[in-house]
């Protein structure tokens, strides 16, 4: 059920934001499944998959917050120069 939630979810995102954006954020459907998991089933959630989740959200941020804007060129890259 959470695998056709977000792939309707990131199909309907590539609408809207960069691919890359979409796919980074898409790495957190073990979190969202998990945390579904506890809140629906019951399942209990460890300090090492709180952890875990802190740790994949932070490297998210990273990743979105660092991105260059649209249309510049990455570091690097032969267009940045």
């Amino acid at each position: 059920m959470m695998n056709i939630f977000m792939i309707m979810a990131s199909n309907n995102a590539l609408r809207h934001v960069p691919s890359t954006n979409v796919s980074v954020v898409g790495s957190t459907q073990a979190i969202y499944g998990a945390i579904f998991g506890a809140l629906l089933l019951g399942e209990s959630l460890t300090c090492q998959f709180i952890l875990s989740g802190i740790l994949v959200l932070s490297g998210i941020a990273v990743v979105i917050f660092s991105a260059p804007e649209p249309g510049q060129a990455e570091p690097g890259h032969p267009r940045s120069s």
